[in-house]
């Protein structure tokens, strides 16, 4: 990740009480973790359209975890090219700066769909999706041992595919070992 991502996300990383997990991610990671971000935001915010903007109509989670639900919400925010106001982290260095080198802008603006949402991420997104995959996975690990507290009033096809998407999520965030061409298949429900 050293090689592509901004220098300036690097140095803030340690510093992150949610985001110094992903401190020395690989980029074969990064990269599975930015494509299981475009599925599961693709499929929660269209949920969300479905439910006329207001996702817990469509998405239903135990009131315990509202903290895992709201980092999903701004997830999907990131994913969908919004922004969030974060006053309560300290990386004023971070702004609009590009959050990846040229060449993996690029590469990510030519691949699948569910990579291109990323390749125009900026240094504040960035932080701020791996801030939340951090706090999302850490609230995951302590609500049930990983085991996926979630419940999609969706179709089960689609239901499938976000809980696959979120249990490859919280491995990535646990840093377990992952092939990344059978998680893919996992979460598109090809196996």
């Amino acid at each position: 990740m050293i090689d592509i991502v901004s220098e300036k996300i690097l140095a803030n990383l340690p510093g992150g009480k949610y985001s110094r997990w992903s401190v020395g991610l690989s980029t074969e990671y990064l990269e599975l973790l930015l494509w299981v971000v475009g599925v599961y935001g693709d499929e929660y915010n269209k949920a969300k359209i479905g439910a006329g903007i207001n996702p817990t109509h469509a998405l239903n989670c135990y009131h315990r975890v509202e903290r895992m639900f709201i980092a999903l919400d701004k997830i999907s925010v990131i994913q969908a090219g919004g922004d969030i106001e974060e006053s309560f982290l300290f990386f004023s260095d971070l702004g609009s700066g590009p959050a990846f080198s040229e060449l993996f802008r690029e590469r990510l603006a030519k691949s699948n769909s569910h990579e291109k949402w990323a390749a125009n991420l900026n240094e504040r997104q960035l932080y701020i999706l791996l801030w939340q995959v951090g706090e999302h996975g850490i609230r995951v690990n302590l609500w049930r041992g990983g085991d996926y507290p979630y419940a999609f009033d969706l179709a089960p096809q689609r239901e499938d595919i976000m809980q696959s998407a979120l249990q490859v999520l919280v491995a990535i965030y646990g840093r377990n070992v992952i092939d990344v061409s059978a998680a893919k298949n996992k979460v598109l429900c090809t196996v």
